[in-house]
């Protein structure tokens, strides 16, 4: 398998040696004079870009997944909010302490759908999307709710590029 790397943007892209389009790619670097575009046959590659000894193994990869999603979702949760509070849509001294809870929890411990059925507040709350049904019997969130879905990698990655932290294409022909 080969990742192939190449300037971004750029008017073309390489072809693979039969001449067709890569079926994935993933941009890297976030300064537009300065990013490129991985360019693979494999999601697994690309994935594996994304986490430093993405492991082969199924029941592993899985797990680095979902580890990486649960940093990505509390690294995101606190931006939204530090920049809800810097744009005044947000006073934490008026929140209670469940809703501060809500809001800054670890993901890593999935919130509780019994108690909160519904987020319609700012900022958007970043959630696991296999810690809640169909993957488990605790109901989903619904409202202003992001979802990191680890279920599997082009998953994985799609959520990843939804919330802008990646930019992850595939050809319509993969």
């Amino acid at each position: 398998m080969t990742v192939l790397t190449a300037p971004w943007p750029s008017d073309s892209l390489p072809q693979r040696e039969d001449e067709t389009a890569w079926p994935f790619a993933l941009v890297a670097g976030d300064d537009p004079d300065s990013a490129t575009i991985l360019l693979s046959d494999s999601v697994t590659e690309l994935v594996a870009q994304v986490i430093p000894g993405y492991p082969d193994d199924h029941d592993s990869a899985l797990v680095a997944r979902y580890q990486t999603a649960v940093a990505t979702a509390n690294d995101l949760q606190r931006a939204f909010v530090s920049e809800s509070v810097r744009s005044d849509k947000l006073d934490l001294t008026d929140l209670d302490e469940d809703t501060l809870n809500l809001l800054l929890g670890n993901r890593a411990i999935p919130v509780d759908a019994e108690t909160h059925l519904r987020w319609d507040g700012e900022p958007p709350l970043v959630l696991i999307a296999t810690d809640y049904a169909p993957f488990t019997a605790r109901t989903p969130i619904a409202g202003n709710v992001l979802w990191l879905d680890p279920s599997d990698e082009a998953t994985f990655m799609r959520t990843l590029a939804n919330v802008g932290v990646l930019e992850f294409f595939v050809h319509e022909n993969a």
